[in-house]
């Protein structure tokens, strides 16, 4: 009933025949409930329709809010911002550099960076509220830690990715490496790249262009004369190495994993089946790019022992098993590099690492394999493990004596 009440006024806003010019139609009103958004092409023209909207609302005894309108000018950098004050009923609209729409954040430069930091900070406070939860219970298993952080949080990161996730931002890949972090007890210097191939969760630029590609499919099959559809294939008309719009950047994406006949969507229209087959090359590659970033660490890095057993990119028996946070805590810094030994703490007393040598063994230095396997402190605690380890995989008998 409200949508017939105020079809009326886009009626009066449609017959100015001023707005956006998309593929020689005049794109002046958009509506979402009792949000109204008008768009012009000049100062001029967008007073007009305020004072339109103005009268339409003096007509049918409504008023407009003053303090949620406000006048966004959208523009490169280099072009200055409007002088021109804008009113309504003799109110002064003011002219911000950001707004809040439907739960997104747009910028007078269509910035996708501070877009994607707001919902960053909304997914934190999620993740937050996870973390709590985690505590309150004691703890979670791994499959059900990570199907709450996709209900919880990833919902949370994944509403408008369709629009802004053709790009790489580092403050959703934070979101979800604290989230790993807590998980398996380690702290904020722990490498990312430890984390989330012991983790084995997809990372954020899968799963985003996974909602980029199904917008695209969407927006292929509408109903063509619908705006949206005419906006979308205007875009693409519009697209090229200067006009970097989304459009662009989907094409160029399709094109970097061959499946270029997508491109043209009057063709070939991206099904289920398709995006899934995407998906997963998109995740193929970013393993085969994080194999090859372990693999090329340093012997000096905190990696250095971790990239001489872990050469696949998949989430390990230990996060599976049921431990306490404490014992998984200590497994995983022990694997990732951060556990309290001589070879890392040193970095912070400044020694060199022929210096950093064991409280035990003075004279030789105090690395993961030192600790395993040489240092006569631990050597009754390793032969008790290796004769577990090896009666679990069936090698020896109880009654078996280990040298």
């Amino acid at each position: 009933m409200f949508n017939i009440y105020i079809n009326n006024l886009v009626e009066d806003i449609n017959a100015l025949n001023i707005g956006i010019n998309i593929d020689e139609e005049k794109l002046a009103i958009l509506l979402y409930a009792d949000d109204v958004i008008l768009m012009a092409e000049n100062e001029e023209d967008l007073q007009k329709m305020l004072n339109v909207l103005n009268t339409w609302c003096l007509n049918n005894e409504l008023t407009v809010n003053i303090n949620k309108s406000k006048i966004m000018h959208f523009r490169n950098p280099a072009v200055l911002q409007t002088k021109c004050t804008f009113s309504i009923g003799g109110n002064a609209l003011e002219c911000v550099k950001s707004y809040q729409y439907l739960g997104l954040l747009l910028t007078e430069f269509l910035d996708y960076q501070l877009m994607a930091k707001a919902v960053a900070k909304s997914a934190s406070r999620a993740l937050g509220l996870l973390i709590v939860k985690s505590k309150t219970h004691g703890g979670f298993q791994h499959k059900f830690f990570s199907k709450l952080y996709d209900t919880m949080v990833w919902s949370v990161i994944s509403y408008g990715a369709g629009i802004w996730g053709t790009r790489d931002f580092s403050c959703i890949n934070a979101v979800q490496n604290r989230a790993m972090r807590f998980f398996m007890g380690v702290g904020k210097y722990t490498p990312n790249d430890a984390i989330a191939g012991d983790m084995g969760w997809k990372p954020p630029c899968v799963t985003q262009w996974s909602s980029v590609l199904r917008h695209w499919a969407r927006c292929s099959i509408m109903d063509p004369h619908r705006i949206n559809f005419k906006i979308f294939k205007w875009s693409i008309r519009k697209c090229n190495t200067r006009i970097k719009n989304w459009s662009f950047r989907v094409i160029e994406m399709l094109k970097l994993y061959n499946y270029e006949q997508y491109c043209n969507f009057e063709l070939n229209v991206l099904n289920k089946n398709c995006i899934k087959q995407i998906e997963e090359d998109v995740f193929d590659n970013f393993k085969s790019n994080w194999c090859t970033r372990v693999a090329a660490y340093a012997e000096k890095s905190k990696l250095r022992t971790y990239k001489l057993f872990k050469n696949n990119y998949s989430t390990e028996n230990y996060l599976q098993t049921i431990l306490s946070l404490k014992n998984r805590s200590s497994f995983a810094k022990f694997r990732c590099g951060v556990a309290p030994l001589k070879i890392e703490t040193g970095r912070y007393e400044r020694k060199e690492v022929h210096e950093r040598t064991c409280f035990n063994c003075s004279s030789i230095v105090e690395d993961e394999l030192h600790v395993i396997l040489k240092c006569p402190l631990y050597q009754m605690k390793i032969c008790d493990y290796f004769v577990k380890m090896a009666e679990r995989q069936g090698v020896l008998s109880v009654e078996n004596n280990v040298e």
